[in-house]
């Protein structure tokens, strides 16, 4: 309350008491009935008036009292909404970090496409919730986009076994054309497709279906988040995927698309520390063939 609050206050309940005591006095002068009284009555006016001062002095004090509380309050909320905040943005950024460990992990482990192709979709929806994730790879020969691996839940399809789904496959072409994050919401959902650039080269597209729920500001937020996470995540599994491609280019003769020399003593080498490993046979079926 400010102090021209006060003194309006102050007006509004003296000026009248004044303006009756005054009255009082004049009439029972005027009239010389019982002056006494008027001498009485005029103290007590001037007694009220001072209670209405310390009165509108205690009501101010309470009003600043409460209004500096409930400041505090609102501060406190405030912090501890941004508390909130900052903790759930590292817990992203861990999950996240976490995320792209694993991808890379994926590529130092698995060189068999599938399975590299298959892990990274399961991190991709253990990261961003996705329900539906598929990954449209361009082929080097007619350079159209092709899906190579699609992933509903725990169900993981390749190639051909996608040919029989119905996907929905709007701006997957002008993702990757354009090069950039297309995200169309429906009721209870919302899909992204992310280009797949890895060292100015396109390979393909990611495209993820999110769940959707709760109110607007939270359906909001978890869109942002969502197609914040998918777009780092596309840049490391650009990187996972390139790795078997470029891997396949150096042991597959472009002519007659068999493996070259290369391959076969990669595999050798690998087949027999296994067999040792493991305390295994090893069989090696050598075949000459002519025209």
């Amino acid at each position: 309350m400010s102090k021209r609050s006060v003194a309006k206050a102050f007006v509004w309940l003296a000026l009248p008491l004044v303006t009756i005591g005054v009255m009082i006095f004049y009439v029972f002068e005027a009239l010389e009935r019982i002056p006494e009284v008027a001498y009485v009555l005029a103290p007590l006016v001037i007694l009220t008036c001072v209670y209405a001062v310390a009165l509108s002095m205690v009501i101010q004090r309470l009003v600043a009292r409460v209004e500096t509380l409930l400041g505090e309050k609102k501060t406190t909320r405030r912090i501890e909404k941004d508390l909130v905040t900052r903790y759930e943005d590292l817990q992203n950024q861990i999950e996240l970090l976490s995320a792209m460990r694993n991808v890379s992990h994926v590529v130092n482990d698995a060189v068999e496409f599938g399975s590299i192709l298959a892990e990274v979709t399961r991190i991709v929806s253990d990261v961003t919730g996705a329900n539906e994730i598929t990954i449209f790879l361009m082929k080097e020969h007619t350079r159209k986009l092709q899906a190579a691996v699609h992933r509903r839940g725990e169900v993981v399809l390749f190639d051909e076994d996608i040919k029989r789904l119905r996907i929905d496959k709007r701006h997957v072409y002008q993702s990757l054309q354009h090069r950039t994050v297309f995200r169309y919401k429906r009721t209870n959902h919302v899909n992204f497709t992310i280009p797949l650039i890895a060292d100015q080269e396109s390979l393909g597209v990611l495209m993820a279906t999110v769940p959707l729920a709760g109110e607007v500001e939270e359906v909001a937020g978890k869109m942002e988040h969502s197609e914040a996470t998918l777009v780092s995540l596309a840049k490391h599994i650009s990187l996972a995927i390139k790795t078997p491609i470029l891997y396949n280019r150096a042991v597959v003769d472009g002519l007659t698309g068999l493996y070259t020399k290369r391959h076969f003593q990669h595999q050798l080498t690998h087949y027999f520390n296994a067999s040792r490993r493991l305390d295994k046979p090893l069989s090696l079926v050598m075949m000459d063939i002519d025209d």
